[in-house]
């Protein structure tokens, strides 16, 4: 079989297994939805984090602000856990329609490769014009936030460095 029939034949597997509670999930997190009922999101190992807080919330039919706060959520307990690299930074996107445009964050985590994460997170996030050249666009945001991080990061072990030197003397 094509690679791509076997990740779909490895991912419907995957799923059967959870559905049939033969995989434990590595976490599970308590929702309470907009009508008061109290869902549980749970993640497997070999999930994307992200992705399985927005099927949730799309599921569920959450709006844009309780998304993000469940992404954020998700991402917060994975971190906890150790189940993902450290984050870097958040960088704001606004995503959506032109008309009802919203700030959904891309989290980058150390070792990410900024060009795959722009990519996954426009298919993610659809309506954009022309998802190639705003998937450029993010990868270029992206390292410009990065260059910024590692300058302050710089800056502040010079500065560190210069008060151990001057409390020495």
């Amino acid at each position: 079989l094509p690679d791509a029939y076997q990740a779909q034949v490895r991912q419907g597997l995957r799923q059967r297994a959870k559905e049939q509670g033969l995989v434990r999930a590595l976490f599970e997190l308590g929702v309470t939805l907009l009508s008061g009922e109290r869902e549980v999101l749970k993640v497997y190992e070999g999930d994307n984090i992200d992705q399985v807080a927005i099927d949730f919330a799309i599921q569920h039919d959450l709006g844009h602000d309780e998304r993000e706060a469940l992404v954020a959520a998700v991402e917060e307990q994975a971190q906890a856990r150790k189940l993902v690299q450290p984050l870097l930074f958040k960088l704001p996107v606004k995503v959506g329609q032109p008309e009802d445009p919203w700030i959904a964050q891309l989290y980058v985590h150390q070792g990410d490769v900024p060009a795959q994460i722009a990519t996954t997170f426009v298919n993610r996030y659809s309506g954009w014009g022309n998802a190639t050249e705003t998937a450029i666009q993010i990868t270029k945001a992206i390292l410009e936030k990065a260059q910024t991080v590692n300058q302050a990061v710089d800056e502040a072990a010079s500065r560190v460095a210069g008060e151990e030197a001057q409390s020495k003397r």
